[in-house]
Formats: C-alpha cells, sequence, structure tokens
C-alpha cells in the first residue's frame, strides 16, 4: 500500500466541511474558549474543520495562544516550540495515521517543505489556509493544514503535562523488577522478546517455584499518548496519570496468577515504596479462588475493591489487577527528586479472549487510527480503510477481509455519495457529533448500510 498519498487521502472528504459550518457561533466559542460541552459532549477545537472567517490579526493571535497553552505577549519568543510542534504533528500524521503509505507522498510539496515559522506574520499567513473556503473555492491544502493546527494542539498537550516523563519513569521500574531484589536475587529473566508489546519471561516466584509468563510494561509512547490526546475530547489528566504507568502479565492459570499476585504483593512491598494497594477481581477467578486470595492479601495488608460491571464493556473480558501508589524518579532518573504516581499491574490468562481473534489489541489500535482520521477529516475513502486494515492483517496474521468486514460492520458508517468513491466515517465520532447536533455539512448517513452493534 506504498502509493496511497496525499492525493488519495483528498478523494475521501466532503468538500462542504470546508465551505460550510452547522452552528457558527458555537465554532466560535469552541475555538476561543479551547472547547464546549454542548448537549453533554465535550466539543474541542480538534472536531472543528476550519477557523472562522473574517478574524483580525489580534483574534488569531489569541486563537493560537490559548490553544496553544502560550502566553499571547511570549508568542515570538515561542514561535520556536510552535514550530516544533508543527514538526511533530507532521511526523506523527507520517508515522501514526499513513504509516503504511510513501511518507515522500504524504504531503504536498508546499507542506512537505514548511518546517517551521519564522515570526508571527508567518503563522498567521498559515493559519489562514485552515479558513472556511469560499463557495467555489477548490479544496486545495485546507484539510491538511486544519488538521496539522489541531494536531499541534495535542503535541502541545503532550509537551506541558511531561508524559515524555511517565514513558521513563514507567521502563524505569519495569527495569527495576529484572534487577537484583533486597535479598540480592534476581526473580525476573528474560527468556525471549517476542514483539514490541510483549517479552516471554520466567519468575521465581519463591525457593522452589518458577512461573512462566509474559510481561509487557504499559508506558506510553508520544505517539501513543498524542493519538489519545486527540481521539478522546475527555481524556481528562486524571485518566492520563493514572493510565501512565502499569505492567501487564499473562500466565497459564487461575492457579499461577494467583501466585503471581502473592508474589508481586511481597516483591512490591519489599522492593518498592508503594501505597493504597487495592486488589480487584473482574471475572478471572471464581467465586472460591477469589476468596481464598483476597483473604492470603489482606494478611500482607492489601485490601480488595468490589468489581462494578460497566455495560458496555465485553463480557468476556477476564482480568485481575493491583492498583496503588508508588515512588520514582522524575523521568527515570536516580538521583532525581522522587514522585508518587499511579500505577497498575494486570494480570491474565493465557488464550484469554481480552488478545485473540477480532478483539484483539493489534486490530483495536487501527480501529483507533480510523476514528481519530475522522475527527481529523471528517470522512475516509476505502482506499484509506484498505491501508488500515492491511496494516491490522500484518500485524494480527489475520486475513485482510475479515478485518475489514468486522471494522465496516461494527464500528463504521457509510457515507451517502453520488459518487462510485465509498466513504466512510467512524460510528463513535460522528454519535458525538449528532448527540451535539454538530454533524458537519454533507454528512449524511446511508441508513441501508448502518448497522446499529
Amino acid at each position: 500500500m506504498g502509493e496511497f498519498g496525499f492525493k488519495d487521502m483528498s478523494s475521501g472528504l466532503k468538500k462542504e466541511f470546508y465551505t460550510k459550518v452547522q452552528k457558527p457561533e458555537v465554532a466560535k466559542e469552541v475555538l476561543f474558549d479551547r472547547g464546549l460541552s454542548v448537549e453533554g459532549e465535550n466539543i474541542t477545537p480538534i472536531d472543528l474543520f476550519s477557523i472562522p472567517v473574517g478574524l483580525t490579526s489580534d483574534e488569531k493571535m489569541e486563537v493560537i495562544s490559548k490553544n496553544m497553552q502560550i502566553d499571547k505577549k511570549d508568542l515570538e519568543n515561542k514561535l520556536p516550540d510552535i514550530s516544533r510542534y508543527w514538526r511533530e504533528a507532521k511526523d506523527f500524521y507520517k508515522k501514526f495515521l499513513v504509516s503504511g503509505a510513501d511518507p515522500k507522498a504524504a504531503f504536498p510539496r508546499e507542506i512537505e517543505n514548511l518546517d517551521g515559522f519564522n515570526n508571527l506574520h508567518d503563522l498567521e499567513k498559515y493559519l489562514d489556509k485552515a479558513t472556511l473556503l469560499k463557495k467555489g473555492d477548490n479544496l486545495g491544502l485546507s484539510p491538511s493544514y486544519c488538521a496539522l493546527f489541531s494536531l499541534m494542539i495535542a503535541e502541545r498537550e503532550y509537551d506541558a503535562e511531561e508524559f515524555g516523563d511517565l514513558f521513563n519513569e514507567s521502563k524505569y521500574l519495569s527495569e527495576q523488577l529484572f534487577k537484583e531484589d533486597k535479598d540480592g536475587i534476581v526473580r525476573f529473566h528474560t527468556v525471549k522478546e517476542e514483539d514490541e508489546d510483549w517479552n516471554r519471561v520466567g519468575i521465581m516466584t519463591g525457593e522452589n517455584s518458577w512461573t512462566d509468563a509474559k510481561f509487557s510494561f504499559r508506558g506510553k509512547t508520544q505517539e501513543s499518548v498524542t493519538a489519545k490526546l486527540a481521539k478522546k475530547p475527555d481524556f481528562s489528566m486524571e485518566e492520563r496519570i493514572r493510565d501512565g504507568i502499569g505492567f501487564k502479565f499473562e500466565v497459564a492459570n487461575g492457579k499461577e496468577a494467583s501466585k503471581l499476585f502473592l508474589f508481586m504483593a511481597e516483591t512490591l512491598r519489599d522492593n518498592f515504596e508503594t501505597g493504597k494497594i487495592v486488589f480487584e477481581n473482574v471475572n478471572l477467578f471464581g467465586n472460591e479462588e477469589d476468596e481464598s486470595l483476597r483473604g492470603k492479601l489482606r494478611e500482607q495488608g492489601i485490601n480488595s475493591v468490589p468489581f462494578e460491571k460497566n455495560e458496555s464493556s465485553n463480557e468476556n473480558f477476564k482480568v485481575a489487577k493491583f492498583s496503588g501508589e508508588i515512588k520514582v524518579p522524575k523521568n527515570g532518573e536516580e538521583g532525581k527528586m522522587t514522585i508518587t504516581r499511579n500505577f497498575e499491574v494486570q494480570v491474565v490468562l493465557t488464550n484469554n479472549k481480552n488478545e485473540t481473534g477480532l478483539a484483539q489489541n493489534k486490530i483495536y489500535k487501527r480501529i483507533q487510527k480510523l476514528s481519530l482520521y475522522t475527527r481529523l477529516f471528517g470522512s475516509f475513502n476505502e482506499k484509506y480503510l484498505d491501508l488500515i486494515c492491511q496494516e491490522a492483517s500484518e500485524a494480527s496474521g489475520l486475513e485482510k477481509g475479515e478485518i475489514k468486514k468486522h471494522i465496516v460492520d461494527n464500528f463504521l458508517l457509510r457515507v451517502r455519495t453520488r459518487s462510485k468513491n465509498i466513504k466512510y466515517v467512524s460510528r463513535d465520532q460522528f454519535k458525538r457529533w449528532e448527540r451535539a447536533g454538530l454533524v458537519p455539512p454533507g454528512i449524511k448517513i446511508d441508513n441501508r448500510e448502518e448497522n446499529t452493534p
């Protein structure tokens, strides 16, 4: 699919997104206030496909100031940083949204050659390219400029919240597990690196006890956090910190899982500074196993919390976990100031249905790309869908056609169009816009193609 490029992207868009605004007064308020709750849905500037026409130079600088979280009087001094966010937005688009395509064809030459802004006039000039088009204008580069300025907001937010620290701190804590413990014994041993997410490991859980497991540390990369910041308008600071540090183990059965929890309780207590640790069983242990394990954990000072079922969650989802607080040197650097982070230790079973078949995360990640692409551009064509499905097939080993049918049937809506060029929108983003009464002009759903899950 390396032939996919800028021209292929453009054919999946609707020109009406960039020539009309559903509710101009709401759009302007969203832009200047960095977001608004409309009928219970959070709408932010990333949901807009243009900036209003007729803004003065001062108003444009105010828009940039508020959304980049930079004092307006300091904008000129911060141009190097603003230029960096622009470059990072371009890199994100190439490496994440069209990672299976030819990076040299991702943008037209004008955008490809633009590495930053020399002065405020320069910045205003390029922001103007994201302004609402006049009737009869060609679509041109407006969609790309608008999407990239939106991604700059997410890149800036990543930078402002120091997510790079969270990744390094997660990596640091993971590495500590594989070092000698307080008794001078190495308990965790890497046997094989399986893929980008998992290592096969052996864990000495006792003097004569050994557990085979798969291990992954959840350290959110800049790319994954930027994607979440850009896709979810309600991704709060509390969620970001809670989601930042975690370990995940996969073991053979419930007996091994129970043994691992008891071992990890002792390991965390004796080798890390932790607090407020609680245990939660989400369908992994049966009642008898659960009661026995909870009793043994109580003896180690760990209380349990009841599982509250989420109606939107898969009934086959099975996991048990510790959550609590842990102290770690800032940015994962020895000698730096110690800070407290929330953390989580998850345990799942081998061949669990959380990560198999079409439910596996390698496919879900690609579904999230389609959702983000919808939020940035409004719609996409079948060629882009094929690009993402091919990427999901290569990652998961499943057949591309099977993945495509699963995604179309469960996560997409087909846009009504008179042309032969099929266009789709992500169901989750469309439903958000619909509830807020802000469905982009030009999006009419072909009800014959809509499958309600």
